[in-house]
């Protein structure tokens, strides 16, 4: 199963709480993997790390107009990912970020996206159009 990194499916995960059905796990030699999150026990000497995002869980929870996409190369430094993520037009911005993976890239515009959702209820009150309690959920 391919999932976005672990360092971005944690900061995802403290962002907006999402609960995938997949998980990151570790045993006690610090040897990483993935396993179904309804699992019950994972066994002596393995723990969870966080849960862990497929590409279609993250477009799943996405705005519908999330694109992600393969770059051409030309006109891209090497240090750009291969992929990319992009919104064209959501709440009147646009966002692109990218990823090594699609995985990477779909969950670096969940966080980017995230991120400003929580920016916007950052506000001093009265600056804003919606409760906190709106925050939750879907981007």
């Amino acid at each position: 199963m391919n999932v976005a990194n672990l360092e971005l499916c944690k900061e995802l995960y403290d962002l907006t709480g999402w609960e995938s059905d997949h998980t990151w796990a570790a045993n006690g030699s610090g040897l990483k993997f993935i396993v179904r999150s309804n699992d019950g026990e994972l066994g002596h000497d393995i723990y969870r790390l966080t849960y862990a995002y497929d590409l279609g869980y993250l477009m799943r929870n996405l705005p519908t107009s999330s694109i992600i996409k393969k770059h051409n190369r030309t006109g891209f430094s090497k240090a750009t990912g291969d992929y990319g993520a992009y919104i064209w037009k959501y709440k009147q911005e646009k966002f692109r970020v990218d990823g090594d993976t699609p995985e990477d890239a779909a969950c670096r515009l969940a966080i980017q996206l995230a991120q400003k959702r929580d920016d916007h209820y950052k506000q001093p009150q009265g600056h804003s159009e919606h409760s906190p309690d709106e925050a939750q959920g879907e981007l």
